[in-house]
């Protein structure tokens, strides 16, 4: 790939950062940050080994109580709303350096041109400690690490990043406009929240599940807001896949592999992501509510909802055979429901 002139690179770096998750991610950047004194360590370029920084009394404190804040969902739930928010706006920070990666692994920047002096710093910062660390392997966040390895923050990153593929530069601007959208979406907020275990009463998952196998009418207030977020986040979406051929819809598919692969019915195992036969053995949520539309809705839009369902199931085995290029995900195991009220 040519090297960018400077006014080209400040441009693209700056879309990158100029989305809402820089805002939503401030508060875990302030709660989370190690002190001033442990950031000087840190030397603007050369191989870092973090796990090697010596921890002052405050680093050690902090640890402690982010091993409990980031720890694994599925052994006791989450219902403390200062850690939901915590989490929630960690998420947040994290989604800035997976931009980076994918606009690296998509073209869309030379690696050899990465804003490493505002980079470094920064995901320094998010994943000085080992329970953060910890919680990238824990939630599937492999594009971090491969950032991190760019980065030549050395320890983190099991194995090297996947080589760039220049024939998605063209699209990485319909890509962020799109996540944008659904970043901003409170609805899209919704419906991946609830993807991801946040519940307002116990059992509702199985509930919404039933509801849309039965093709009810009439759908208590709760479920028509799910319905309505499933259907925008999902139109949305396949809006953007739907511009890319196979194997870029693998490489900007991995970007959303966590999510897409709740949707479809899957986990994450030693292997790689799996059937999760426990929860789903058959169907899946994307299967669920096409069957739903296509009883309960108007015909254009069970049509419109049916066609995207489609690319993102085209879209999520392409991103299964690019992710078994790189690295397959690591095992999370059971989970229990991160309670908390809708808003």
């Amino acid at each position: 790939m040519n090297p960018l002139d400077k006014a080209e690179l400040s441009a693209r770096v700056e879309a990158i950062s100029q989305g809402p998750w820089r805002r939503k991610g401030r508060h875990a950047l302030k709660e989370i940050a190690p002190s001033p004194a442990y950031l000087k360590l840190i030397p603007p370029t050369g191989a870092l080994d973090l796990s090697a920084i010596p921890l002052s009394k405050h680093e050690r404190e902090l640890g402690a109580t982010l091993r409990r804040t980031l720890r694994w969902h599925g052994t006791e739930g989450i219902s403390s709303k200062i850690e939901i928010k915590l989490r929630d706006s960690f998420d947040d920070a994290l989604t800035y350096a997976q931009l980076l990666e994918l606009a690296v692994q998509s073209g869309y920047l030379p690696e050899d041109q990465l804003p490493v002096s505002e980079a470094r710093p920064y995901l320094a910062s998010l994943i000085w400690s080992e329970p953060a660390r910890k919680y990238l392997k824990m939630y599937g966040y492999d594009s971090v690490e491969y950032l991190a390895d760019r980065l030549n923050l050395k320890g983190i990153a099991s194995q090297e990043p996947p080589t760039p593929n220049p024939r998605g530069e063209v699209l990485f601007s319909a890509f962020l406009a799109t996540h944008k959208q659904i970043e901003d979406d409170k609805e899209a907020d919704t419906w991946l929240g609830f993807l991801d275990d946040y519940i307002v009463v116990s059992g509702e998952q199985d509930d919404f599940y039933d509801f849309l196998e039965k093709g009810e009418e009439g759908p208590s207030k709760r479920f028509a807001t799910l319905l309505s977020a499933a259907y925008i986040t999902t139109i949305s979406l396949g809006d953007f896949f739907r511009l890319c051929p196979g194997e870029v819809k693998g490489t900007y598919g991995f970007f959303y592999a966590y999510w897409l692969a709740k949707m479809h019915g899957y986990t994450s195992g030693p292997a790689g992501y799996v059937r999760d036969s426990a929860i789903w053995p058959s169907g899946s949520w994307m299967a669920s509510l096409q069957k739903y539309f296509n009883k309960a809705a108007e015909k254009m839009a069970a049509k419109q909802f049916s066609d995207a369902a489609r690319t993102l199931r085209e879209t999520w085995q392409a991103t299964l055979i690019y992710m078994g290029t790189i690295k397959p995900p690591r095992a999370t195991g059971a989970r229990k429901p991160l309670t908390r009220r809708a808003s």
